[in-house]
Formats: C-alpha cells, structure tokens, sequence
C-alpha cells in the first residue's frame, strides 16, 4: 500500500508490524480448533512496500515440507521485523 511522502519510516513500520499483526491473529482464531498443514514442495510469501517512492522493502519467505498456518504468519512477522528494524 501507499503511503505520504511526510510519513515516517518509524510510523510506516508500526503500521505494517499491527497489519502483520492483526493477521496472524486472524488467521489463528480461524484455524483455532484445527490442526491446519500443508504438505508441499513450496510455499512462498512476498510483501514489497515502497516508501517515499524511492526505497522498498521486500520480504519473501519460502518453505519446504509441512508448516502450519499460524507458524508461517508468525516466521513472516520474526523475519519483516529484522528486515526493517
């Protein structure tokens, strides 16, 4: 998504963090009850934002095997954090 060109990256990286953040919580009460997994040979998630139009911050994380939803949501958040902290 985009953003003012007087946004801050300190701002910018809190609202992705509480997207990221509200997404996993999501996804964790709709698979609450289950034991959810995917068998696969691979699994990649992407995020890419610009900033100020000039600087971009990509995330792409790639599974092999069996994961859960929530463990994924959670790797992507540990791993959006130390890229842009």
């Amino acid at each position: 998504f985009a953003i003012s060109s007087f946004a801050s990256c300190r701002f910018l990286r809190f609202r992705l963090i509480s997207f990221l953040n509200h997404l996993s919580s999501y996804l964790r009460f709709f698979f609450q009850q289950r034991l959810v997994q995917i068998s696969c040979q691979r699994v990649s998630f992407q995020l890419e934002l610009f900033f100020l139009g000039q600087l971009s911050f990509q995330v792409l994380v790639s599974f092999q095997g069996q994961i859960s939803f929530r463990e994924l949501v959670f790797y992507q958040l540990q791993v959006f954090c130390l890229q842009i902290s």
